[in-house]
């Protein structure tokens, strides 16, 4: 069942996008080597298919987890537990640095701290509805692989 709560986290998230996207190019020559903001937007969306591949049916926008999905374990999903919201991030960093814009910058920051509370949310049913997913989550990286910030 989804709560009041998910549609908040939703909305919020969905305004920052819009946000994102409205957000004017900013400070003139670029951040960093085109090359990284290049690589960083590739690989952020090279991890959302991935990851909404994988999901398949249980994909979900809300945190709360379908009432007949499963917990995915594969793929992707066997180093990240949110390789969506990682997805999102590293896009996100690859525009804002490629655009030097310092309101994207902090947009996409804001898109951190959203998803670390989305995340642990989401968790808290996760454990509810899944007795394997203590193990899995001590296995995992939260947005990373756990061998890059382990964590």
């Amino acid at each position: 069942m989804i709560k009041a709560k998910d549609f908040l986290l939703v909305t919020i998230q969905f305004l920052l996008l819009i946000a994102f996207g409205l957000m004017p190019p900013g400070f003139g020559a670029p951040f960093l080597l085109p090359f990284l903001d290049f690589s960083l937007t590739v690989s952020g969306i090279l991890v959302l298919g991935f990851a909404f591949l994988k999901l398949s049916s249980n994909l979900t926008p809300f945190p709360t987890p379908k009432q007949k999905g499963t917990l995915e374990i594969n793929g992707i999903y066997k180093y990240i537990r949110h390789p969506i919201y990682t997805g999102i991030l590293l896009t996100a960093l690859g525009i804002a640095l490629y655009s030097a814009s310092y309101g994207r910058l902090i947009i996409t920051a804001l898109l951190y701290f959203l998803f670390l509370y989305k995340s642990k949310y989401e968790e808290m049913m996760l454990l509810e509805k899944f007795e394997d997913y203590a193990d899995y989550k001590k296995r995992t990286g939260r947005f990373f692989p756990r061998w890059v910030f382990n964590k």
